[in-house]
C-alpha cells in the first residue's frame, strides 16, 4: 500500500460533495509514504492554509491547488486542476480563485464561483503553476463528450417527439381536408336555404282579396291568376319544408366539424411541441461534429492552454468504472502522444476508503434534496495507492500511456515547491488624506500625550505617568504603534459619527472589552473609557514583552454605527486590503440527526413518516453532540431504524455545510490586495467579501483581525439620551459619569435589575439582593464570578462581605490582592499579582504561568511551582499552607475571569442602571425601540415595574416606532407583529387626516401591504 503522491484531492470543503477532514487526509497520505499530497477542492482554497501547516507537521510535501469551474463554449462549468508550484503560483492562483467570485451562479442552493479564460491568461504562468485537464467533467473530456451528449440530447427528444403530434400526420390531414370540405356543404347549404326562406316567407291575403274581383269581372282571367296563385303557394310549402331539412343538414355538418375540428385543434397543441423539438433538434444538429472534429477541437484546446502554460500543461488520465472514461480517457492518450504533452493519473479522491461512499452519498444527497443512488464510481473515489491505480487505468488504457501516466504523479509532486513566507502584513497608520506616516512611534506618544488634559483634568501623577512611559516603549519597541493608532483613529470616528447623526448626542462605542482596558494608553487615546490603574487593570495582561503575541483590541459599537466604521476603514485603507473572515457552518447535533431522517425518509418512502418522527424525538434528546451522547442515546433509542439514524449522524457530524461570514472580524491589510496574500470569497448573502480561511489561520498568513463587535445595549443607550436631551434638554456624557450609592442601592441592592445589562436574568437577581452591591468594584466582582466555576465561591464572599465570616490568608501580602474579592481569587489579574508580588516573578513571568494553568498545560507550569513555593515561603507561609495554595491557585486558574473585561462591562452595567434609576421612561422607551417583537411582553411588564406607563397602538396617534407623549410611552405601529413595514404607508395617509373610523381606515390604506 504504497503511493508516491495524490495530485487531485477533495476536502469537505468542497461543500456537500466530499466528506473528508484534511486531518484525516493527510493521516492516510502519510500512512500509504506520500511525499506529496495535494488540495484540489471545488472552486474554493478555504481549506488551503490548514492543510499546508498539517502537511507541514507531519513531513509531506503540501501542494495548494483547486478544482476550478471554467466557462467553456459548451458547458458553464467544466472542470480544470490548479496547482502552485511556489509561492508565486499560490499567489496567481489566489488571485485567479478571487476573481472567479466576481462570477458567481447559483446551482441547487450553492454559489459557485465560475473562472473564465481571461482571469487564467491575466494570472497564470507556467513557470509558477501547473495545470491538468481533470476529470471526465474537464476541459478537454468535455468537447468529447459534448458530441455524445449532443447525440444524447437529440436522441432523447426525437423520443419525446413519438407523444407529439405530427403536422404531417395523415389522419390529422385527413380531418384538416373533412373540416374544410365540410366548411364548403355548410356555405354552401346556409345559401341554399337563405333563398328559400325567402319563398317561404312569401304571405298571400292580398293576393286572395284581388282574386275575388276578377271572378266578377273576367272568368278566364281569375281562372289564370288563380292558377298562378296556388302553383305559388305550392312552392311556398315545399319551400317550408325544404328549409327544415336543411337546417338538419346543417346542423348535424357543424356538428360533424366541431367534433373534427377540436380533434384537429388538440393536435395543433401537441404540434407545437412537435415543432420546437424539430428546431431544437435543428440547432443541436449544427453543434454536432464528428469525432475527427471533435478530437479537432481538443488539439486546439490544448494549444491554447500550452500557449502560456507551455510544459506546465499535463493531460490527466482517470478511471472509476463510467464508460464516458473509457470513452475519453484512450482518445486523450492518444492525442497527448501526438502533440507531446505530459500525462499524469489521479484518482479523482473525495473519500479514505470504499466503505465511506454512503456517507458522500448522504451529503450530496442533501444538496440536491433527493435521495442520491450510489453507483459503481462513487465506491471507486478513495485514495488508491499507486498499484491499484495502475491497474484501474489499465483496464481502458495501453500500458505505455499509463507508465507515462504514473511518471506523471511523480514529476508533478516533485516540482511543486511551495513554501508561504513568514511575512506580516500589517497595516501602516494612515494620515486623513490617506498618507502613510512616517514616524508611527512619534505620533503615538505625541497623541497619547494629547489625552492627558481630557482624562486627567489635575494632571497625570507620578505612579500613571511611569505607567504610561513603560507601557509606550513596550507597545513602540514591539512594533505595534501602527495597530493602537488604527484602532483609536476609527473609534474615535464612531464615536464622533454617532454624534453626528444624533445632532450631538450619541454613544457609538462601549467603554472597552477583553484585556485592552488594562492599557493606560488606550485609555488615553480614547479606545477604553475604563481608568485601569484605579482599577488595578494589568498592562501585562493586554500585551506582555515575555509572550510574544498580537495584541487583540475588541471593540463594542452600536449597530447604528458598526458597517459605517468598516465603510470608513474600507475607503482608508483601501477596499481591495479590508475584507471579513469565512466562517464554516457544520452539521452538528440536531440538524444532524434530522438530516440523516430526512436522508432515510428518502430512501425508503415506506418509512418516511416514521423516520421524521423518530429523528425529531432523537433530536429532541440531544443538548450539544450526537457523539458525546451518543451511549445515553442508544439506551433511549435502540430499534433498528434509530440505530440506522444514528450510523450516519454518528460519522457525518462536523462535516462542513456551508460558509458564513464571522460576526465582528475584519482583517485590514498593509495596503496590497488581501487575494495575493489569501484568497477572497465572496458572500452573496452578506454581499461581503471574505478571506477563504479562519481568523486563526489569518492572523498566521501575518494579516491584523480587527474585531467590530455590535452591541445592542449601546443603541439602548444612544436612544435613551437623545430621547433625554429632547424632553429635558439635559446632555448625558455616558462616559463621565458619576458613581452614585442610590443607583447601587436601588437598582443594584434591591435586584432590581431587569433591563440592566449582564444583570437581567432572576438567579443574577437573587444573588445581588443577598450580596448587596456597595460599589463599583462590588459590579465588577459579580460580574466576573457569576458564572460556571466562580459561582461557588460567591457563598463565601456575601458571608465575608455581610461580616459573617472572616477571610483567610496564609501571607499578609494577598490581603491587598484579594481583599476586594473578599479573600477569593477571581481575576487572572490577581493570579498574575499573587506570583508577582508574593513570589518574585516578574508581571510577564506571571502572565505566561497563569496562561499555562488556564489552558492545563501542566508541562509547563509545574516547573515553576517550585520557584513559586519558595518565593511565598520567604514571604512567610509555611511549606504546607504554600503547597495547600499551590494546589488551590490551580484550581482557581481554571476559572479565573479578565477583570479589564469585566470592568468595562461593569460600566455599561452602571451605566444602564444609571439611566433607568433617573430616567426611566426615556430608558425604557429606548430598550423597545431596540426590542424584538417577542421580547416586547418582558420589557413591558418591566415598564410596569418601573410605573412607566405605556399606551396601547393608536391609528391616529402612533408612530413607526415607540415615542414619548404626553410622559407616556405610545406602542409603536411596526412593532405590533404582522404589521411591520405597513406601518409607515399608515403614518404617510395619516397626513391627509385623520382615521374617522375603520372603514374609513381600510378604504384609505392598503392593508395587503402589511402582509
Amino acid at each position: 500500500m504504497k503511493a508516491y503522491g495524490f495530485i487531485h484531492t477533495h476536502s469537505e470543503y468542497s461543500l456537500k460533495d466530499a466528506p473528508l477532514k484534511l486531518a484525516d487526509i493527510v493521516k492516510e497520505a502519510k500512512k500509504m509514504g506520500a511525499t506529496a499530497i495535494a488540495l484540489t477542492d471545488h472552486g474554493t482554497a478555504a481549506g488551503w492554509i490548514e492543510f499546508y501547516d498539517l502537511c507541514k507537521n507531519e513531513g509531506i510535501k503540501p501542494i495548494l491547488g483547486v478544482e476550478a469551474y471554467i466557462r467553456s463554449e459548451t458547458n458553464s462549468r467544466t472542470h480544470l486542476i490548479l496547482l502552485a508550484k511556489n509561492y508565486t503560483g499560490y499567489k496567481e492562483i489566489s488571485q485567479a480563485i478571487s476573481d472567479s467570485n466576481e462570477n458567481i451562479e447559483r446551482i441547487a442552493d450553492m454559489d459557485i464561483p465560475i473562472m473564465t479564460k481571461e482571469i487564467l491568461q491575466k494570472y497564470l504562468h507556467g513557470d509558477n503553476v501547473i495545470v491538468t485537464s481533470a476529470c471526465v467533467s474537464g476541459v478537454l473530456s468535455e468537447i468529447l463528450l459534448s458530441r455524445k451528449k449532443i447525440q444524447e440530447q437529440v436522441d432523447s427528444i426525437k423520443k419525446k417527439m413519438d407523444d407529439y403530434y405530427s403536422p404531417y400526420d395523415t389522419g390529422y390531414l385527413k380531418n384538416k381536408e373533412l373540416v374544410s370540405s365540410l366548411d364548403t356543404e355548410i356555405a354552401k347549404l346556409t345559401a341554399k336555404k337563405e333563398k328559400l326562406e325567402i319563398i317561404a316567407k312569401r304571405n298571400f291575403r292580398e293576393q286572395k282579396k284581388s282574386l275575388s274581383i276578377y271572378k266578377k269581372e273576367d272568368l278566364s282571367l281569375y281562372e289564370e291568376r288563380k292558377k298562378q296563385l296556388e302553383k305559388e303557394e305550392q312552392e311556398t310549402k315545399e319551400a317550408k319544408k325544404s328549409v327544415s331539412e336543411i337546417k338538419k343538414q346543417i346542423q348535424n355538418k357543424k356538428r360533424s366539424r366541431t367534433l373534427i375540428n377540436g380533434r384537429c385543434k388538440d393536435a395543433e397543441k401537441k404540434q407545437q411541441k412537435y415543432i420546437e423539438a424539430e428546431a431544437e433538434i435543428c440547432k443541436l444538429t449544427k453543434k454536432l461534429t464528428t469525432e475527427e472534429g471533435a478530437i479537432q477541437k481538443v488539439k486546439k484546446e490544448i494549444s491554447w492552454y500550452t500557449s502560456f502554460l507551455g510544459e506546465s500543461f499535463y493531460i490527466e488520465l482517470q478511471n472509476h468504472g463510467l464508460a464516458e472514461e473509457a470513452y475519453v480517457m484512450p482518445i486523450l492518450a492518444s492525442i497527448a502522444k501526438e502533440m507531446k504533452i505530459p500525462l499524469v493519473a489521479s484518482n479523482d479522491v473525495h473519500i479514505l476508503r470504499k466503505e465511506d461512499a454512503d456517507i458522500r452519498q448522504f451529503i450530496r444527497s442533501l444538496r440536491f434534496k433527493k435521495y442520491e443512488e450510489i453507483g459503481i464510481a462513487d465506491k471507486e473515489l478513495y485514495m488508491k495507492d499507486d498499484k491499484e491505480l495502475s491497474n484501474a487505468l489499465l483496464k481502458i488504457l495501453p500500458k505505455d500511456a499509463v507508465l507515462k501516466a504514473m511518471k506523471g504523479i511523480k514529476n508533478i509532486c516533485d516540482s511543486c515547491n511551495l513554501v508561504i513566507p513568514d511575512t506580516k502584513h500589517y497595516p501602516r497608520y494612515r494620515d486623513g488624506n490617506g498618507n502613510i506616516v512616517a514616524d508611527s512611534a512619534a505620533l503615538l506618544r505625541k497623541k497619547t500625550l494629547e489625552g492627558i488634559p481630557q482624562r486627567y483634568p489635575d494632571g497625570m501623577d507620578d505612579e500613571r505617568t511611569k505607567q504610561m512611559e513603560y507601557e509606550l516603549n513596550i507597545i513602540i519597541n514591539m512594533g505595534y504603534a501602527d495597530y493602537l493608532l488604527i484602532v483609536a483613529d476609527y473609534v474615535n470616528y464612531a464615536k464622533e459619527y454617532s454624534k453626528k447623526i444624533g445632532k450631538g448626542i450619541g454613544y457609538g462605542v462601549g467603554p472597552g472589552r477583553g484585556s485592552g482596558a488594562g492599557c493606560i494608553v488606550n485609555y488615553l487615546l480614547g479606545i477604553t473609557d475604563v481608568e485601569p490603574v484605579t482599577y488595578g487593570l494589568l498592562f501585562q495582561r493586554f500585551l506582555n514583552p515575555e509572550r510574544v503575541s498580537m495584541p487583540d483590541i475588541d471593540v463594542d459599537f452600536s449597530e447604528e454605527v458598526r458597517e459605517a466604521t468598516i465603510d470608513y476603514c474600507r475607503r482608508k485603507y483601501g477596499i481591495i486590503s479590508v475584507a471579513g473572515i469565512r466562517t464554516v457552518g457544520t452539521q452538528q447535533g440536531k440538524m444532524v440527526v434530522r438530516n440523516a431522517a430526512r436522508f432515510l425518509g428518502w430512501k425508503y418512502p415506506d418509512e418516511k413518516e416514521k423516520y421524521q418522527q423518530l429523528g425529531s424525538a432523537i433530536a429532541s434528546a440531544i443538548t450539544s453532540s450526537v457523539n458525546k451522547e451518543i451511549d445515553e442515546i442508544r439506551k433511549e433509542f435502540s430499534d433498528s431504524l434509530s440505530e440506522n439514524i444514528l450510523s450516519i449522524a454518528t460519522r457525518a457530524e462536523g462535516i462542513a455545510n456551508s460558509f458564513g461570514v464571522h460576526a465582528a472580524g475584519v482583517i485590514i491589510g498593509d495596503g496590497q490586495p488581501l487575494k495575493e496574500i489569501i484568497p477572497l470569497l465572496y458572500n452573496t448573502k452578506k454581499a461581503q467579501w471574505v478571506i477563504q480561511c479562519d481568523m486563526n489561520k489569518g492572523e498566521r498568513m501575518g494579516c491584523l483581525k480587527m474585531d467590530f463587535l455590535g452591541l445592542k445595549n449601546l443603541d439602548i443607550m444612544t436612544n435613551s439620551i437623545r430621547l433625554i436631551y429632547k424632553r429635558k434638554g439635559i446632555s448625558i456624557d455616558l462616559s463621565n459619569l458619576p458613581f452614585e450609592d442610590v443607583v447601587f442601592k436601588e437598582i443594584f441592592a434591591k435586584g432590581n435589575t431587569g433591563c440592566v445589562f449582564q444583570f437581567e436574568s432572576g438567579g443574577m437577581k437573587q444573588m445581588l439582593v443577598k450580596f448587596g452591591p456597595e460599589s463599583f468594584e462590588d459590579i465588577i466582582l459579580l460580574v466576573a464570578s457569576y458564572r460556571p466555576g466562580p459561582m461557588q465561591y460567591i457563598p463565601d464572599m456575601i458571608e465575608i462581605k455581610h461580616k459573617r465570616k472572616k477571610a483567610e490568608y496564609i501571607i499578609p501580602q494577598l490581603e491587598d490582592i484579594l481583599g476586594k474579592t473578599y479573600g477569593q481569587c477571581i481575576y487572572q489579574e490577581q493570579l498574575m499579582d499573587i506570583f508577582h508580588k508574593c513570589a518574585g516573578f516578574s508581571l510577564g513571568k506571571a502572565d505566561l504561568i497563569r496562561r499555562f494553568m488556564s489552558k492545563k498545560k501542566e508541562e509547563l507550569f509545574l516547573k515553576e511551582k517550585e520557584p513559586f513555593l519558595e518565593g511565598i515561603i520567604k514571604k512567610g507561609a509555611s511549606r504546607k499552607d504554600a503547597e495547600k495554595y499551590w494546589n488551590e491557585l490551580v484550581e482557581f486558574a481554571k476559572y479565573a475571569f479578565n477583570k479589564s473585561h469585566a470592568a468595562a462591562y461593569a460600566v455599561i452595567s452602571y451605566q444602564t442602571a444609571y439611566l433607568k434609576y433617573h430616567y426611566p421612561i426615556e430608558y425604557m422607551c429606548g430598550v423597545l425601540i431596540c426590542a424584538k417583537i417577542e421580547k416586547l411582553p418582558v420589557y413591558l411588564y418591566e415598564c410596569k415595574k418601573c410605573n412607566v406607563q405605556v399606551e396601547a397602538p393608536d391609528i391616529n396617534l402612533s408612530e413607526e416606532d415607540f415615542f414619548i407623549k404626553n410622559n407616556k410611552i405610545y406602542f409603536g405601529l411596526s412593532k405590533i407583529k404582522g404589521v411591520g413595514e405597513a406601518g409607515k404607508i399608515i403614518i404617510e395617509e395619516r397626513k391627509n387626516g385623520k382615521f374617522v373610523s375603520f372603514a374609513d381606515f381600510l378604504l384609505r390604506v392598503n392593508i395587503d401591504i402589511g402582509k
